[in-house]
This record gives structure tokens, sequence and C-alpha cells, in this order.
């Protein structure tokens, strides 16, 4: 019920008592001096603590005890941009414990003071992040994937289209996809014909070479318009910057979790499920990218059926395969014949 006292968490109380213990065995150096590695080692775990506490007591708290949060939070933040002498001198301020009569050195006070307002300020940092809406938050990590397509970074990817595990014709097939920014790029696929397909943009104009060695140039986007809808294609021709686009305008985002990849690297999983209202779009939509840069290194999407090659449900994965530079006329029809 709101308002309700409860037990703390077992968790919560596990952490509050390591935070305890660590000031009570500081509190009882020898002579109740400042021990020398309290400014290193020590704190880092009173900060540890207190945050963990912190952390459960939020997502145990009832309706009302996230407004005192909040509230405590902001009276926080706000005493610390006030003058010490507002405040009080620390030196005035004394301790006693019950067993040895300890009375902490102005030193001690000094440093706790100087520490338990930086573990304040983590804390109610940390409680801002979990109080942030979810969708906010995908939001976010979406923008920073966009600004991070948008850079002027040399990328490739293997792009794979294949059918659905339940689907009834199974099919694979596989483009090379480079980038570079937002609206330049490269995608290359084999034929029966012996020799590759390739499409591409400069930024400035749309432009096809086919199997048979024909240099097709056209300016502005009405080529790739034209052959991205085009069945016999058997693979839509998606720029990775322009999937993002679509993500951003007609989709509903979650973020699903974070985890760590082979070359070690943080990645934020993005969902998203497309907005019935929306118009045409993949129905759903994956996104892998660096949680530290926005880098994408994994998008899969699944087509709906009249988008499909086999008129059956398929996905189509970006897997990023290499961030060498490539050749500066590589976006050019030059650089490819």
């Amino acid at each position: 019920m709101s308002g309700t006292p409860h037990d703390d968490h077992p968790h919560q109380r596990e952490a509050r008592d390591c935070a305890e213990a660590v000031v009570a065995e500081q509190l009882e150096h020898p002579d109740g001096q400042y021990a020398p590695e309290f400014d290193e080692r020590t704190a880092r775990h009173i900060a540890d603590a207190q945050l963990v506490e912190a952390l459960l007591r939020h997502h145990h708290a009832t309706p009302d005890e996230h407004e005192a949060q909040e509230h405590r939070i902001q009276r926080v933040l706000g005493a610390l941009t006030l003058d010490p002498a507002e405040t009080g001198s620390a030196g005035q301020i004394h301790t006693t414990r019950t067993r040895g009569r300890i009375r902490t050195s102005h030193r001690v006070v000094r440093h706790l003071t100087r520490w338990s307002l930086a573990a304040a300020v983590l804390i109610a940092a940390s409680l801002w992040w979990i109080a942030t809406p979810a969708p906010s938050m995908a939001a976010s990590t979406l923008d920073m994937a966009i600004e991070a397509a948008d850079r002027a970074e040399d990328r490739t990817y293997l792009v794979t289209i294949e059918s659905r595990p339940d689907a009834p014709i199974n099919f694979h097939q596989e483009a090379r996809l480079d980038t570079r920014g937002g609206d330049r790029f490269v995608l290359r696929r084999s034929t029966p014909l012996g020799r590759d397909l390739v499409f591409g943009s400069n930024g400035r104009e749309t432009w096809i070479i086919s199997p048979l060695g024909a240099v097709t140039v056209h300016d502005g986007p009405e080529l790739l318009d034209r052959w991205r809808t085009r069945r016999e294609a058997m693979l839509p021709f998606h720029n990775l910057r322009e999937a993002l686009g679509f993500l951003d305008s007609r989709y509903d985002l979650r973020i699903l979790g974070r985890e760590v990849d082979d070359a070690g690297r943080e990645l934020v999983h993005l969902q998203g499920e497309r907005d019935p209202e929306a118009g045409l779009g993949p129905t759903e939509a994956d996104v892998w990218c660096d949680a530290r840069t926005g880098e994408v290194t994994r998008l899969m999407l699944l087509l709906p059926e009249e988008w499909s090659p086999s008129g059956h449900a398929a996905r189509v994965t970006f897997e990023l395969q290499d961030t060498t530079p490539l050749p500066l006329d590589w976006f050019e029809p030059e650089g490819q014949v």
C-alpha cells in the first residue's frame, strides 16, 4: 500500500551494513586518526556500498517514497551549490561512539564530509538515470547511433537476407555494404553471371554498375527509389542511415539490455516495433550499438511478407565487419570499375 513502511530488502541491509562496517573500521584506527589509505580505497568502498543501498531502496520504494527520494536528490544537489560558510564549518562537528568513546579528528570529518558529498552526487545521478522514462532513454540511444552513422568514417558491413526458420522456402543471400557517413554507400552483391551488381551513392548522385559493366548515373535519389522497390533485385537496397531514420520516425522503441561482444565492447540492445499507423516498413528492428560511441555493430530487420523475395517474412541483418579506411574515390562509380 502506498506510504506504508516496509522491511529493507536483504541485499539492501547487506549493502548498508557494509558501508557502516567500513566507516567503523576507519573510526577505530589507532588514536582516532585518519587512515592513510582512506581517500582512495576505503572511500570508493563507502561510495559503492551507499550506491548499492540507494539503488535497492529506489527499486523497492513505494510511490510516496519515490517522491520523497526525488525531493532529497534535489535538496542534495542544491546544497552542493552553497558556499561552505552557509552550511557551517566541518570543524565544529564532533562524533562519539559508545564503545571506546572515540572522537573523530577534524581531519577525518572533513574527509568523510567530502566523500559523502561525492557519494551523494553519484547516488543522485544514478537515481535520476533509473527514473528517466525508458522511451526517452531508447530515443537518446537511437540519436547517438544516428550521430555515429552520420560521422564521415568508413565502415564495412556484411548484409544477409534469409528466410525465417518457419518459412516453407529457404533462401540465403549476402552482400557487402560500405558506408562513409550518412549519405555515401556502396552495396555489392554477386549474380549468376559471375560478376557483381554494384549500387551506390557519392552523396550527390546515385549510380548502378550492372553485371555486364554498364554504368548508370542519376542526380538525386530517384534511381535509389526505383531499384530499392524492384522485386527482382532480391535484396532490399538499404542505406544503414536510412534504416535508422525509419526507426526514429515510425517505431516504438525500448531498450532490451546490455551485453559485451567478442571485442570487449559494451553494446546497448535497442528494439523497435513499427507503429501500425506509420505505413510500410520492417515490422520489427533490433539494433546493437556501442554504448560509448553509438557505432552500430549489428542491425536486424524483420520484413513484412509483401517485401520478401519469396513472399514470406524474412530477416535482413547488417553485421559490422571492418572499419579500415577505404580509398577516397571508393564511393564514385570510377572507384568500382
